[in-house]
């Protein structure tokens, strides 16, 4: 009942299996992963988070492996370059991963922009996807990333642990939302349900909000009651 006591050895065996190139591999990981993942937060084990960071970091340089892939940014054996190739193929699939390993590493990924900037590039594709499920999910798989910056005071000059400042880390996460609602009807996203996705986005991060700055009301409330019209 408890998963958090195999640590390391847990997050090894599942998380490799969710970009299987067979189909039906990535289907059962990903139900097992459905099924624990909410066990291991807010107290993820030190050791899957270690884990699963240093999947998302990929292998150092100096190898085939460790070199940098022109589309992630990120070593050619990163978790994220796996994700950027398997996007086209299994979206999806794609952006429940992006999602569990977010979840997953937790505050070891706060401090590292590299890996930021690499799940952000993944998750910008997924925005632009024609699949308004694709979408959807993906919205919903960005309030978790929200939650881990929330979870590590990221949003608090005095408490952040980020190695992004509070005000550029809000402009960061409020950029899928932007792009979504538009400024004004003739670019606002079409779909009801996607501009729902939108909505709900902003009242979580809002809500994960310790409190709201003066300088990032115009960030956070305007794009909202704009949205909201």
């Amino acid at each position: 009942k408890d998963v958090r006591p195999i640590g390391g050895t847990w997050a090894t065996a599942v998380c490799p299996h969710l970009l299987h190139s067979d189909r039906n591999v990535r289907r059962y990981a990903r139900q097992v992963m459905e099924k624990t993942v909410n066990l291991l937060w807010p107290l993820v084990p030190p050791g899957v988070a270690q884990t699963t960071y240093l999947a998302l970091k990929g292998p150092p340089a100096g190898t085939e492996e460790g070199a940098t892939n022109a589309d992630s940014g990120m070593p050619n054996g990163s978790l994220i370059t796996q994700m950027t190739k398997m996007l086209p193929e299994a979206p999806e699939d794609v952006v429940s991963t992006w999602r569990f390993v977010v979840h997953l590493s937790a505050a070891r990924i706060v401090s590292s922009r590299s890996i930021v900037n690499g799940l952000c590039k993944v998750a910008r594709s997924a925005f632009a996807s024609k699949s308004l499920k694709v979408k959807v999910a993906m919205f919903k798989s960005w309030r978790v990333l929200i939650d881990v910056f929330a979870h590590q005071k990221c949003f608090d000059k005095e408490k952040s642990k980020s190695s992004i400042k509070p005000q550029k880390l809000v402009a960061l996460l409020s950029q899928p939302m932007l792009r979504a609602g538009g400024g004004t009807s003739c670019n606002r996203e079409p779909s009801v349900v996607v501009r729902q996705a939108v909505l709900d986005t902003w009242a979580h991060f809002l809500d994960r909000m310790d409190r709201i700055d003066e300088g990032m009301c115009k960030d956070l409330l305007c794009p909202l009651l704009v949205q909201a019209t």
